[in-house]
This record gives C-alpha cells, sequence and structure tokens, in this order.
C-alpha cells in the first residue's frame, strides 16, 4: 500500500530522492500474527515433550519465555494450566 507518493508523471528526479513511501502497517500485523502462532506452537511442543519424557514440570525454550509479547506469555502460561491439570 502505497502511504505517500513523492514524483508525478512527468517530474525531473535527482538520483536518491525518495519516490515512494510504503505503509507497512499491513505487514507488520501479519508479522505479528505469525509471530504469536509460533510461540504458541512452541509452548505446545515443550508440553508435550515434558508429557512425553514424564517431566516434573515443562522446560520451555528460554527465549519463549524471555519473548516480552503478550501472547507468548499467554501461550506459556495456558499449557503450563493444562500440563498441571
Amino acid at each position: 500500500i502505497i502511504a505517500e507518493l513523492n514524483a508525478a508523471n512527468g517530474d525531473i528526479v535527482k538520483a536518491g530522492k525518495v519516490l515512494i513511501r510504503l505503509d507497512n502497517t499491513q505487514a507488520k500485523a501479519q508479522l505479528d500474527l505469525i509471530q504469536n502462532r509460533i510461540a504458541s506452537r512452541e509452548a505446545l511442543a515443550a508440553r508435550l515433550r515434558a508429557e512425553r519424557d514424564g517431566k516434573a514440570e515443562i522446560e520451555f525454550d528460554p527465549a519463549l519465555l524471555a519473548n516480552p509479547a503478550t501472547a507468548a506469555k499467554d501461550a506459556v502460561t495456558a499449557q503450563r494450566d493444562v500440563f498441571a491439570a
């Protein structure tokens, strides 16, 4: 999606001039959605490994635990709840 158009048909432009600026709102939203899905799947996989291996607790990847996204924290909490049930 074009956010800004800095040249018109027939304009003479100099090298290096920004002609078009794109709006990345939609791309950022899709990236957030995909990152949330990845965090959810990583949390699920960690729980399933813990169940398979008969562990007393889930060993989550440190990167998942350090993820500041609310969805990542919610995924970890949800899998801990399921594991404890």
